[in-house]
């Protein structure tokens, strides 16, 4: 009997798959960018309101307003630049993820060749009957076939 709820339901070993890594950390840069652009947009809209305030000379107080403004202006600059590092530490983030799956297949690839090359070579230590001759006809039949493959290549160009 459970005294705080349920088990969590977690997933597998691994936690979240790099893909959907990939795409929760693009949807927070996407974010940030659309928060970053409504900034920017509050920040040109109170440098007109600056503007206005000084070019206006009727009101003694504008001056403190305008100050006040400029404030908030600065406040909100220093938010767009917070912005701007953490869109850019996203964007690492989400590089090194790819180029982390990246490494696995190719790890995944030169596994599969050396379980191939091993499949290969196993019958070329086996004890049958023949000994050393099996073992330089499979070297034959090997170069053979090495060489058959590279004029193949050279073919296709």
């Amino acid at each position: 009997m459970r005294l705080f709820g349920k088990k969590k339901d977690t997933q597998s070993k691994g936690g979240v798959s790099p893909e959907d890594a990939i795409k929760r950390l693009n949807e927070t840069a996407e974010m940030l960018r659309k928060r970053q652009a409504f900034l920017q947009h509050q920040i040109d809209g109170e440098t007109e309101q600056i503007k206005k305030l000084l070019k206006e000379k009727k009101d003694p107080n504008n001056r403190k307003k305008a100050q006040t403004v400029l404030k908030k202006r600065k406040l909100k600059e220093k938010s767009v630049d917070t912005l701007e590092r953490q869109i850019m530490n996203l964007e690492t983030q989400v590089l090194t993820l790819q180029e982390a799956v990246v490494g696995v297949d190719g790890y995944k690839a030169q596994r599969v060749f050396t379980d191939a090359m091993k499949k290969i070579h196993e019958g070329m230590y086996e004890p049958q009957g023949g000994g050393a001759d099996r073992v330089v006809i499979l070297c034959l039949t090997g170069a053979l076939m090495m060489l058959r493959s590279k004029t193949w290549m050279f073919r296709s160009r």
